[in-house]
């Protein structure tokens, strides 16, 4: 009689094909991102403490979405051809500027469209500064692949690397909210520290120490992932107490406003604490058993649909908030003199941005298929 973990693990790589269960993990929160940002857009933030609303903005736009897509990115980087320290840190590089590009896309074109029209300073000059130089996901997945790049590079183990993302992420804590007494060494240092300042503009939504543990969780799970040889005895062993000690806490966070529930805005989940990245770690062991379970059960067509999605995954981030800046804070502001609508109207409208994002990333990944096409025969 072998032990559990001789059940489920080979000294050898053994499980290196797709991994449906990933895909569902990343396909998931990316298709409710449109109808969670819409509702972060044009709910009140009372209607956001309840309801619908409050499912979508603290939970499926919580633990169930950025905090995923990093782990998943770590797991990618094992199963990645391209996993080299010197791809990482070259990959990174082009997510982090990727990621002022897209700011300059989804935020300082549309504030620009919106002054033209309206003359709005106060909502579209006044915070244009913050809005571009704001560190959202995209610089936060670029610094991390890079510090991951060197760490690989430096021939750190998984041990350490986990030693180094534990110790930051304590750090990230003890840092949190600080106050620089200067903007721009608010807005420069809020890309590693979850800086803070009264004009209520700064926008430094994921710092790199407090969130770089999920990158490296999820490279050291996928070390051990691509040498599973039996998933399901994995999953059914971990998944069930993880979410177990997943509802327990968030009942008890809930009930007594602890991590990102506690008062303070909605940094209190950005700059996150150390006890909540312990919660949400063993909360995406849970998710992930339900998304492997759940891999079983859809039919083969959709499950194309699903790899689809997490294919272009990058694409449709980017597009979904181009279109959603621009209906939310310019078309309907604009028409309406407020972007608060009722609840129903933005379940329409959140539907109908991921499927205009989803026909443009299609759209946009043809064009490049053919680019990639013509560009070999001429080398040819």
């Amino acid at each position: 009689m072998g032990t559990l973990k001789d059940k489920i693990f080979s000294d050898q790589i053994c499980n290196d094909r797709r991994q449906l269960d990933l895909d569902l993990a990343k396909a998931v929160p990316i298709i409710c991102l449109p109808f969670v940002h819409c509702i972060i857009e044009c709910c009140t933030a009372e209607q956001l403490d309840y309801g619908l609303p409050f499912v979508f903005d603290c939970f499926i736009g919580g633990p169930m979405s950025a905090p995923m897509f990093m782990f998943a990115m770590g797991i990618g980087m094992i199963y990645s051809k391209k996993n080299s320290s010197s791809y990482m840190i070259r990959r990174g590089i082009m997510i982090f500027i990727a990621g002022y590009i897209l700011n300059l896309a989804r935020y300082v074109v549309p504030s620009l469209t919106g002054y033209a029209i309206s003359g709005d300073y106060g909502k579209y000059i006044e915070p244009i500064t913050y809005k571009l130089f704001a560190n959202d996901i995209m610089q936060l997945a670029g610094l991390a692949l890079i510090l991951l790049g060197l760490l690989v590079r430096m021939k750190v183990p998984r041990w350490g690397i986990m030693t180094i993302s534990t110790v930051m992420s304590l750090a990230g804590w003890a840092f949190n909210d600080v106050d620089m007494g200067n903007k721009t060494l608010n807005i420069l240092l809020g890309n590693l520290i979850g800086t803070s300042d009264s004009t209520d503009m700064l926008i430094t939504d994921f710092p790199l120490l407090n969130w770089f543990i999920f990158p490296a969780a999820g490279y050291c799970f996928g070390h051990w992932m691509i040498r599973m040889k039996n998933k399901k005895l994995f999953y059914l062993t971990v998944s069930p107490p993880a979410l177990i000690i997943s509802i327990v806490y968030y009942v008890l966070a809930i009930r007594y406003s602890l991590g990102m529930f506690r008062d303070g805005g909605e940094n209190t989940y950005y700059h996150i604490v150390f006890y909540e990245v312990v919660a949400i770690v063993i909360n995406l062991f849970a998710l992930m058993g339900i998304y492997y379970l759940i891999s079983k059960i859809l039919p083969t067509w959709l499950l194309r649909f699903f790899t689809d999605v997490s294919r272009k995954i990058n694409a449709i981030y980017c597009i979904h908030w181009v279109y959603l800046v621009f209906a939310t804070n310019v078309i309907i502001y604009l028409i309406l003199g407020t972007q608060i609508i009722p609840l129903w109207q933005i379940l329409v409208l959140s539907a109908g941005i991921f499927a205009a994002t989803y026909l443009t990333a299609v759209i946009w990944d043809h064009i490049k298929q053919r680019r990639r096409i013509r560009s070999a025969k001429e080398q040819a």
